[in-house]
């Protein structure tokens, strides 16, 4: 080895940021424990960062409302409109499905509702600015937190309230759920004993009392069209025959 050699220099490399979504810990962890996206995580990292980063890609529609109310059966039939106009990069985020995969384990106190929701928004925002478009299908009963998860998701957020009457509610409810609740039986029921803050100003309201599944699809597809929150594909082949002529 020649002893006038010098070694050349370590190269500078920045530090990869944290990542931009803030984890949160258990309650009672103290900095310990594995990590756990919170409702007051996100605000607070919304405020470190100075503003929610916004979905440029995709649009989420975000079906609320009442157990039973028909959300997933709006769901489906917009994935299906959907996906025969052409649409190819869509996901559909089930309130059940998310409960069971995503936030098992979570209570149905007002903090884990939230918690929940916020964990929606969060998945939705990943897909939506990734262009793939979104429908969330979630009970979703605070205002609060659907305010969170607008501001998260950006211009592309599209509050659809499935109403449904109570009477026609526990008249449809095969499970007798609501008669439960009514009687006492049941605690921490949407509706019953628990708050539903129905939406004052979306987007869209459907009803599964007075519409049919179908009709609500269209009004959904009347406001994405006017809206402009067309599918990727026909953008792109907009803009190729604008090149063309």
């Amino acid at each position: 080895m020649n002893p006038s050699h010098k070694p050349e220099p370590i190269p500078h490399f920045e530090p990869i940021p944290p990542a931009p979504f803030p984890q949160g810990r258990e309650e009672g962890d103290k900095g310990a424990g594995k990590p756990s996206l919170t409702l007051p995580a996100l605000r607070e990292g919304a405020e470190e960062r100075g503003g929610w980063v916004r979905a440029s890609g995709g649009f989420v529609v975000w079906l609320t409302g009442l157990s039973g109310a028909g959300k997933t059966t709006v769901a489906r039939g917009l994935a299906e409109a959907l996906r025969a106009r052409g649409v190819g990069k869509l996901e559909v985020l089930d309130g059940d499905a998310v409960r069971e995969n995503l936030s098992k384990g979570l209570g149905f106190s007002k903090e884990d509702r939230d918690t929940n929701v916020a964990r929606i928004a969060f998945v939705a925002q990943l897909l939506a600015r990734n262009d793939v478009n979104v429908i969330v299908a979630a009970i979703s009963p605070y205002a609060e937190a659907r305010k969170l998860a607008r501001e998260r998701i950006g211009a592309g957020f599209v509050e659809v309230h499935v109403d449904c009457g109570l009477p026609e509610l526990v008249r449809r409810d095969v499970k007798g759920l609501y008669a439960k609740a009514l009687a006492g039986e049941l605690a921490h029921f949407t509706g019953v004993s628990d708050p539903y803050e129905a939406p004052e100003n979306p987007e869209v309201r459907v009803s599964s009392e007075s519409q049919t599944a179908e009709q609500s699809v269209a009004l959904i597809l009347a406001h994405l069209d006017a809206r402009g929150l067309r599918l990727r594909k026909e953008r792109i082949a907009e803009g190729a025959a604008s090149a063309v002529e």
